[in-house]
């Protein structure tokens, strides 16, 4: 059974890294579809400018080289 938690956990932390991907890669895309007006990428996405700010550099800091 405790087996079954570690497996739990794991897979957890796997679906978290797989998300943030996801989340990433519709961010670029966005950005791409914009061509950088980050005002409307924020409003395609449902998101504040604040937090678009916020998830930029968050993918900035993971790496990601964001264009524009």
């Amino acid at each position: 059974m405790q087996g079954g938690g570690q497996n739990s956990s794991s897979q957890s932390s796997g679906l978290g890294g797989e998300l943030r991907d996801q989340e990433f890669a519709i961010i670029l895309d966005t950005l791409a579809e914009c061509q950088g007006r980050r005002k409307e990428m924020a409003e395609k996405l449902g998101i504040s400018p604040r937090t678009l700010r916020y998830k930029l550099a968050k993918m900035r800091d993971a790496g990601i080289d964001i264009p524009g």
